[in-house]
């Protein structure tokens, strides 16, 4: 992400509430509602070690903190309100509990490795959400 100086403090930085992700989203959001031009370049490619620093903690942390980024409920919430973020919140639920039970199947029908490991991580963010 390259932002202008300017930019930066005009719309007052990174909101540190944003723990864990989200916070760029957060960003460019009140960037955009502030008239400065937010552009996404499709052909940028960045070397990410996918959660290299966070992942050395407990499993079902990391797991509770990504799925909370993932379903964006504090960005909701903070731009659009309380009750928005329930319904979100509700849909992530259900989408969640809709995989496991459909990867659980699959895994039955076609015994794979690959669908058996699809399985067990539907199973897994299912039973950390619901926790």
């Amino acid at each position: 992400m390259a932002v202008r100086r300017t930019c930066f403090e005009e719309v007052g930085g990174f909101d540190e509430g944003f723990t864990f992700y989200g916070e760029e989203a957060d960003f460019c959001f009140r960037a955009s509602r502030r008239d400065w031009k937010v552009l996404w370049e499709p052909e940028a490619r960045i070397v990410h070690l996918r959660g290299a620093i966070s992942t050395r903690v407990d499993v079902g942390a990391y797991a509770r903190r990504l799925l909370e980024a993932q379903c964006k409920c504090r960005f909701i919430n903070k731009h659009y309100g309380a009750r928005p973020e329930r319904c979100y919140r509700r849909l992530i639920r259900w989408a969640v509990a809709e995989r496991a039970i459909l990867y659980r199947w699959i895994a039955r029908l076609y015994p794979s490795p690959r669908w058996q490991a699809r399985a067990e991580e539907a199973r897994l963010r299912h039973e950390v959400i619901f926790q």
